[in-house]
């Protein structure tokens, strides 16, 4: 079954600098919703708080461009949404059960498989999902620094993966997601990921801003998608956004 994203558009490349700076090209342009761009690899892939993302082929690369007709006071939703789409294409081709981390990461068996990158592009308010996920790797293929902590789809099922049909599998499951998002369905994001998730319950450190560290029990997520985190003295905070340090019994 084909996405039918209206008017849609899908770049293929064998390598780009980034699909996140073409994809913001393609916001600029005027291109429409469901717009996509893939690579089969990035020589200045990124994550969160620019950090460089590996991206070398064997991964699914890819970012799509959104204009959600709602006011967007919720824009965080749309991460744990990528998140869940995710989660049901890796369910549907292997039967894996993710889990995913707040605010925008998808683990199996306490490993990251999935990365997910939100950003708005100012000129045209267009929101931007860079979703990249480890398809075809072995663990001996990635770097040092991460290979203790990453998995691939590959790993997980012992076979390789056709690389085009995940980029399909995504897309679809990214647009039936995002109908419900667009129809208001709010809750449904929510209460989908929470039954997932692998991060409410626990104790997390997590920096939100340079030099700001708040250790506590992730309690719930705010109808916004932000974490609530119960700190020692029993105050609950509101974390906007951030990134959940080591976590601890």
């Amino acid at each position: 079954m084909r996405v039918s994203w209206p008017l849609e558009l899908v770049e293929s490349h064998t390598e780009l600098a980034s699909t996140q700076n073409r994809a913001m090209e393609l916001a600029r342009s005027g291109a429409s919703e469901g717009s996509t761009v893939i690579a089969q690899t990035q020589s200045a892939g990124r994550g969160r708080f620019a950090r460089v993302w590996f991206s070398k082929p064997g991964g699914l690369w890819m970012s799509v461009l959104l204009r959600p007709a709602l006011p967007m006071e919720r824009p965080g939703l749309l991460s744990l949404l990528a998140g869940l789409a995710i989660h049901d294409v890796l369910r549907n081709i292997s039967s894996i059960e993710a889990g995913l981390k707040w605010p925008n990461d998808v683990y199996v068996e306490g490993k990251k498989i999935c990365g997910i990158l939100m950003e708005q592009e100012a000129r045209s308010g267009a929101i931007i999902l860079g979703i990249g996920v480890n398809v075809n790797f072995l663990q001996a293929d990635f770097p040092d620094e991460i290979r203790a902590r990453a998995v691939s789809l590959r790993m997980c099922t012992g076979q390789k993966h056709d690389l085009p049909a995940v980029a399909e599998a995504v897309r679809l499951a990214l647009w039936q997601r995002y109908q419900q998002f667009q129809n208001k369905a709010h809750a449904l994001t929510l209460s989908e990921w929470k039954k997932h998730n692998i991060t409410l319950g626990t104790w997390v450190n997590v920096q939100y801003g340079p030099g700001h560290v708040i250790s506590g029990q992730a309690i719930d997520l705010s109808p916004e998608g932000f974490l609530l985190v119960q700190d020692r003295q029993g105050l609950t905070q509101t974390i906007t956004a951030g990134e959940l340090l080591a976590e601890q019994p």
